[in-house]
């Protein structure tokens, strides 16, 4: 395991261009997909994998996901990211995971995971991951993906339709959580996606999408913070919220 302990897991990458916008920035999608790898390459390191918790009859899937953004990440640029996993709360298992860029701190992301079983898609209790990592961990300090906002009653300025593909689908079968924000990003006006930037983001999911199944996107603002709401055939699927920077003078 080269020295991988449970408290802290690094990796360093260079941002491609195929996961940047129009604006050489990387994609709130891929910042997803990095935080999403450090959890996964962690416990693999740890041989606590996919595979350990498949004859487990478990899975691990990803029930909210807070991403702040300080600085723009550019294409081609080398990224240092650290993750740490915290004590659970309740039934979810909380990490953090930090995007460094020339030693300063670009982004900082904090996931919630649920263990799942299989078969029904029952969320476990933590107690049921047969692995005493989690006991080496401390609590989180600050827990961001575990707000509660407030409800706001805005009226929708705009909707699409869309039909998940083969190419949304990951090893689970369903929409990979990453996918969604390409959702978001495409129903945001283009004023926004067009150079401004965007600073928070937060996604919570509702229900699974399997191949075939169509979701009601529906978009709404309140000055800077934009809302995204995505229904399937049983309801509310996932919520999203971004928030951008004010506009420059």
């Amino acid at each position: 395991m080269g020295g991988v302990t449970y408290q802290e897991y690094r990796r360093r990458v260079l941002v491609p261009g195929c996961s940047c916008d129009v604006n050489n920035r990387a994609k709130a999608s891929y910042l997803l997909q990095l935080m999403q790898e450090m959890a996964t390459d962690h416990l693999e390191e740890l041989g606590e994998g996919r595979a350990v918790l498949l004859e487990q009859g478990y899975v691990f899937l990803l029930s909210k996901v807070h991403l702040e953004l300080l600085q723009p990440i550019l294409s081609h640029q080398v990224v240092d990211l650290v993750t740490r996993p915290h004590q659970p709360v309740g039934a979810q298992f909380l990490r953090d995971v930090d995007f460094y860029v020339d030693g300063a701190l670009a982004a900082h992301g904090q996931s919630a995971w649920v263990l799942t079983d299989l078969k029904t898609r029952r969320i476990q209790r933590p107690s049921a991951w047969k692995s005493a990592l989690v006991q080496e961990v401390t609590p989180a300090k600050d827990t961001p993906v575990l707000q509660r906002f407030p409800k706001l009653e805005l009226p929708v300025e705009r909707t699409a339709q869309r039909v998940v593909g083969f190419s949304d689908l990951d090893c689970n079968q369903h929409v990979n959580n990453c996918v969604y924000a390409d959702m978001v990003w495409d129903l945001l006006p283009a004023e926004l996606t067009w150079g401004r930037q965007w600073r928070t983001l937060f996604l919570s999911y509702h229900r699974e999408n399997r191949q075939g199944a169509v979701l009601q996107l529906s978009l709404s603002h309140q000055g800077e913070l934009y809302l995204v709401n995505g229904d399937n055939d049983q309801g509310r699927s996932f919520e999203a919220r971004v928030t951008f920077l004010p506009a420059e003078q």
